[in-house]
């Protein structure tokens, strides 16, 4: 479960089930965000490009350093870097 709630207050509240608490608080993965992280956005655009060239029956091969500076300066991404806006800012031709 991924939530940006703070589920042990939440618990503490009455807002959410002990019974599920318990159950995800067994152990947390933290994930940085992925403003902290623009190594990664060129993965990102890789794996929605080829989602996309399924999608679209394309055979579009990665992108060159300047689609990936685009990426990262691109103001539908740049933080908070919003990975289901990545796909939009990939235009196929």
């Amino acid at each position: 479960m991924a939530s940006n709630e703070n589920l042990q207050d939440a618990f503490h509240s009455g807002k959410f089930r002990e019974d599920l608490y318990h159950r995800f608080n067994e152990f947390a993965i933290n994930i940085p965000a992925l403003r902290n992280r623009k190594e990664d956005i060129p993965l990102f655009a890789e794996f929605f490009l080829q989602k996309r060239n399924k999608e679209l029956g394309k055979q579009i091969e990665g992108f060159d350093s300047e689609a990936i500076e685009g990426l990262h300066i691109n103001r539908h991404i740049v933080p908070p870097f919003y990975i289901p806006e990545i796909p939009y800012s990939l235009i196929l031709p």
